[in-house]
């Protein structure tokens, strides 16, 4: 999704209608949308969508692991008082 949508904005840098013209008289549009169009952008784009997606996996595998260590812990402490009484 991500990839899409940075493509599609580098392919709106060749369509140079008025009210798009108008957007990017601005700082803030030329940074969004870009002034030039750049066939060369496209694989840092699939990169960097690359790489978001390992963090991501990565930072999800992370929390998981911690949420069963968690789980297992609460169990144990849970078991321990069990059989203490």
């Amino acid at each position: 999704m991500v990839f899409l949508g940075t493509c599609a904005l580098e392919c709106l840098q060749l369509w140079h209608p008025p009210f798009l013209e108008s957007l990017r008289s601005h700082f803030i549009g030329q940074t969004i949308l870009g002034t030039t169009f750049a066939g060369a952008d496209f694989p840092y784009y699939f990169l960097g969508c690359w790489i978001g997606w390992g963090w991501i996996r990565y930072l999800k595998n992370l929390t998981t692991e911690n949420t069963e260590e968690a789980r297992r812990a609460s169990e144990d402490m849970w078991h321990f008082e069990k059989n203490s009484l």
